[in-house]
């Protein structure tokens, strides 16, 4: 009797034991409903009934190959920093400072763009030399850009501006300013066009041009296209003084003239009357 009533007295506690269980756990459930519930709430009070749910992401975690390949592709893009198009422009379109270096501009020969032209520079104790956009005109200094009446040139990453002076305009090439009171020759100088013409970097002479009066070069025998290498004996090179030359001979009355024409050189005695 008293074995049975003790069995009865457990089971009943077992059973008390798994109840309250249950309850705790109905609890939890109802509490993450009613949490669930008043999120859905708020989430429709503060953004309306339109809105959508809620999307809860998880972080999600990029490898590091993928990780590098986005960074290179922001380095392709050359986008790393926003920049207005007014921030940034080009060197050459900007009039540089000009140079302290002790270099002198004779003439220059334009491209389509002032990227593709060529000028021609002396450095001080060097001879005249034609330099291409791009190549060194001296140690550490090299031409960038050529204008009508300057280039630009880049020393030590640094933009300046070499202009073209009235007098090394006159020394670099036969000037066309010789008034009739220098002589009967007067006409001749004015009347032809001749642009330097070098060989290596070297002022070779001066080359006539399909600009030159057509019945100047028929009357002396000249031809576009000749190479003038020498005037009355004065031999034209990079360190030629063509402006002394020209004070020498404005005023003869004939001029001999040494030439190249198609490969071979030759003498033309010019009476320019």
């Amino acid at each position: 009797m008293g074995s049975h009533i003790i069995r009865t007295w457990t089971g009943r506690g077992a059973q008390a034991k798994a109840a309250r269980l249950a309850a705790s756990v109905l609890e939890v459930v109802l509490l993450g409903v009613l949490a669930v519930l008043t999120a859905r709430l708020i989430w429709l009070v503060a953004y309306g009934a339109s809105a959508s749910d809620m999307d809860i992401a998880l972080p999600q975690t990029v490898s590091g190959e993928a990780h590098r390949v986005a960074d290179l592709s922001a380095l392709q893009g050359g986008r790393l920093f926003a920049v207005t198009d007014m921030e940034r422009t080009s060197d050459s379109e900007i009039i540089a400072p000009e140079t302290a270096l002790d270099l002198t501009l004779f003439g220059v020969r334009r491209g389509p763009d002032p990227q593709s032209g060529s000028a021609v520079i002396q450095a001080s104790g060097s001879p005249q030399r034609s330099h291409a956009v791009g190549s060194e005109v001296i140690d550490g200094v090299m031409l960038e850009a050529v204008y009508p009446d300057r280039v630009t040139i880049r020393r030590l990453g640094i933009a300046e501006s070499l202009y073209l002076r009235e007098e090394a305009r006159r020394n670099s090439s036969i000037p066309a300013g010789v008034t009739a009171t220098d002589g009967v020759a007067a006409e001749f100088w004015t009347g032809i066009q001749v642009v330097p013409e070098f060989r290596d970097g070297v002022l070779a002479g001066y080359r006539l041009t399909e600009a030159s009066r057509a019945d100047l070069l028929s009357r002396t025998g000249l031809q576009a296209g000749d190479l003038i290498t020498s005037i009355n004996g004065l031999r034209i090179g990079s360190g030629t003084d063509i402006g002394r030359v020209m004070r020498e001979v404005g005023a003869a009355d004939r001029l001999q003239l040494e030439v190249e024409r198609g490969g071979q050189s030759q003498t033309i005695n010019v009476d320019p009357r």
